[in-house]
């Protein structure tokens, strides 16, 4: 019975949240709209055979299916075949900054799409990478300057420098800046996620935060995660590839609950939000699926994504999940047919819509270590009266564990069912098992 409740209630959470009015929602800062975003990362052909973006019914069904609120757009700009000598298969390899993509549809159809977006209370961001252009970028001819070589061979091999951009060129970051501004004024996305912004100077990558940031309500993520991008004074995201980097140990059994530590404290600041991802579209085409990467533990870093600060992010086919890469140059779209973890995800997400403990930004809900374990990380989160507890098994078997605190008539977040744990005792994780305890529902 509480168990069919409490999936009652999400049904009710998510109604509300794809329903209620707009009108005060859209003129939140991006400091207020990203405590409750849930990031969908789209190819829009990889969703229907139809032009999706000329579809936003067909779309936002799906995201009411996942829980997101937010969708990040991926090869939204022209880009070449996937055969090109310099960079095949790379779905960001645009060929031209101010057009939009013809597979996905028209200028108008985009401008539509992200208008209806918004009405819907769901904003749309706009990837791109910063490295690199298609070697048929107009630019390769008329600014061969914005490159970092004009040597289309070198050592008998393509020279990946000739599609590689110079961010040390003024007049390049210059015309990268009014690109920007010029897609904001044009369809009035809410923001972007730039890639591979280590090939760009701190003092410019602050200049574009800045110009993002010029209006209170829009965002820029960037890729870069060291001292100097998580200090920059203005308001930003940062991808964050520690969390990932944890994922990797943890798929070989040597992550510890220490090395979440260093995210924990970092992630205390007003300056700046990670996010959380799992997958990504350059990680499937230079390794592998998630699910095949990781089969034994992807449902715990998703778990983790959520739960950690920070905004989660999920790439289009973990919600099945896939075991095959995507092909963004296909016309065929992915193939999503069971769903397979998109109830487990969206109970997570709109959780996190209504849970102030889990919300991204809010300082007062900084995690707290709870055990000496290094092999099954346990912390809690606390906002005024709520409070959750997590316990994640980092290992590939059966781990004891002891608390430092009791917890005591505690809600299990997934079953409903009523748990009480005490500090000193042992309790036992199986292989990647997780617990979430709430005060809460």
């Amino acid at each position: 019975m509480k168990k069919n409740f409490y999936f009652i209630f999400i049904l009710f959470c998510g109604s509300y949240f794809s329903c209620s009015s707009n009108s005060t929602k859209l003129k939140l800062s991006a400091r207020e709209w990203i405590k409750t975003a849930s990031i969908y990362q789209l190819i829009p052909n990889k969703l229907s055979k139809e032009k999706v973006l000329a579809r936003p019914d067909i779309i936002k069904s799906h995201l009411n299916k996942v829980g997101c609120n937010v969708i990040s757009l991926i090869s939204f700009f022209p880009i070449e075949d996937g055969g090109n000598n310099f960079n095949p298969g790379n779905s960001y390899a645009s060929i031209a900054y101010n057009k939009v993509n013809p597979m996905h549809g028209s200028f108008e159809q985009i401008k539509s799409f992200i208008d209806s977006m918004h009405l819907k209370n769901t904003r749309v961001l706009i990837e791109l990478d910063m490295s690199i252009t298609g070697p048929a970028h107009e630019w390769r001819k008329q600014y061969p300057e914005f490159y970092l070589s004009n040597e289309i061979m070198k050592n008998s091999q393509y020279n990946q420098d000739y599609i590689k951009l110079n961010f040390n060129n003024k007049s390049l970051q210059k015309e990268f800046l009014d690109i920007l501004s010029y897609w904001f004024d044009k369809i009035d996305h809410d923001g972007y996620i730039l890639h591979n912004t280590n090939a760009v100077p701190t003092e410019y990558l602050e200049k574009i935060i800045k110009a993002c940031n010029s209006n209170a309500s829009k965002v820029c993520i960037v890729d870069t995660d060291n001292e100097e991008t998580r200090s920059i004074n203005q308001f930003h995201g940062i991808l964050n590839r520690q969390l990932y980097a944890l994922f990797d140990k943890m798929n070989v059994d040597s992550a510890r609950s220490s090395d979440f530590i260093p995210l924990f404290q970092a992630s205390n600041t007003s300056n700046f939000f990670y996010v959380n991802y799992c997958h990504s579209i350059a990680i499937d085409f230079k390794e592998q699926a998630m699910v095949l990467k990781f089969p034994n533990n992807y449902k715990t870093m998703q778990f983790l994504c959520r739960v950690m600060p920070g905004v989660p992010m999920l790439l289009i086919g973990e919600e099945e999940p896939i075991y095959e890469r995507l092909n963004p140059f296909s016309p065929n779209p992915a193939p999503l047919i069971s769903l397979y973890n998109a109830d487990f995800l969206r109970l997570l997400n709109i959780t996190r819509t209504f849970s102030p403990t889990t919300q991204c930004g809010v300082l007062k809900n900084q995690p707290k270590i709870v055990s000496s374990s290094e092999e099954v990380l346990c912390f809690s989160r606390e906002y005024e009266n709520a409070k959750d507890v997590y316990f994640i098994n980092l290992k590939s078997d059966k781990r004891l564990f002891t608390i430092n605190n009791d917890f005591l008539m505690y809600k299990e977040k997934f079953r409903g069912s009523d748990q009480s744990f005490h500090k000193n005792t042992d309790y036992t994780l199986f292989n990647h098992q997780y617990l979430y305890l709430s005060t809460r529902i």
